[in-house]
């Protein structure tokens, strides 16, 4: 039932069209590019290609091939929530450069981030009371049963 209701919208909203798909390719091979710091990402793959004869490089490098692959077949949105399980095996590769090239990175990675959650916050002040409060951390309050 899933499946065929799948194939309905694939055929309905074409889907499955090669602008659809080129246009998939092309934001999946943009995220895949932040799963770790894009500086790094050159390196990573320098450093894989030179220890891809040794069997847990391999397995890594497959695990990467074919999910990807397999998300340009399947997924046609783009979104960076579809590579999720190529994150571990990029980061392995990824951790297997020098430290002084993962340290800097890492700092940057980590200023750019809180760089866009201080941007983020200014537009707390805007929204609802309610939604201010579930866009904040989770409170620490407990509920009361029966009460």
């Amino acid at each position: 039932m899933p499946a065929g209701k799948l194939a309905e919208y694939f055929s309905t909203y074409a889907l499955q069209a090669i602008q659809h798909k080129l246009q998939n390719a092309l934001m999946l091979f943009i995220h895949s590019w932040w799963i770790v710091f894009p500086a790094l990402v050159p390196a990573t793959a320098a450093l894989a290609w030179k220890r891809r004869r040794e069997p847990d490089t391999r397995f890594l490098l497959a695990w990467i091939g074919i999910f990807f692959a397999c998300a340009l077949a399947i997924f046609f949105a783009g979104s960076a929530r579809y590579l999720l399980p190529m994150a571990a095996p990029v980061a392995i590769l990824a951790s297997r450069l020098p430290v002084k090239w993962l340290a800097p990175a890492f700092a940057a990675q980590l200023a750019l981030r809180t760089r866009a959650r201080h941007r983020e916050l200014p537009a707390l002040g805007r929204l609802p009371r309610f939604r201010r409060r579930a866009a904040r951390a989770p409170s620490s309050r407990t509920s009361r049963v029966g009460g």
